[in-house]
């Protein structure tokens, strides 16, 4: 199942080269909607500064982020996704729900029921609710 699920995911991340943070840190940035400055954004990814800078720049590089200086203080520096970010983001996001998709078709009508039934359970959870979009997975 897990190896259906990966199977179009894996080959799109190995092609940017990206690290497992910096995955996380484009999740974080779209999750937020706006700039965090690199301090913000290293915290929630739960990493020193030094660590959360190296990260930003990679996304730099390859223009999935930008980074500009906060307009009320020059001295923080903000990170928030580019347009080709939002899309690589979006673009993963549409093949996870892909394989998704595969996997509950696979399902009979009684396992589909049951996976409903727990899923409507999981979603009465508030810290899950946050990070639904049901515009994202609505068809």
């Amino acid at each position: 199942m897990a190896n259906a699920n990966n199977r179009d995911f894996l080959p799109e991340i190995s092609e940017l080269d990206l690290s497992l943070t910096q995955l996380k840190a484009l999740s974080v940035l779209d999750e937020r909607g706006e700039a965090l400055s690199v301090k913000e954004l290293s915290e929630r990814l739960g990493l020193s500064f030094a660590a959360g800078s190296r990260a930003v720049e990679g996304l730099v590089q390859r223009k999935l982020a930008e980074r500009d200086e906060d307009p009320v203080d020059r001295r923080i520096r903000r990170v928030g996704l580019s347009a080709r970010g939002r899309r690589m983001v979006e673009r993963f996001i549409a093949i996870r729900i892909a394989s998704l998709e595969r996997l509950i078709e696979s399902l009979d009508s009684g396992q589909r029921q049951k996976l409903g039934t727990a899923l409507a359970a999981v979603f009465e959870n508030e810290e899950i609710r946050r990070f639904y979009r049901p515009e994202r997975g609505a068809r």
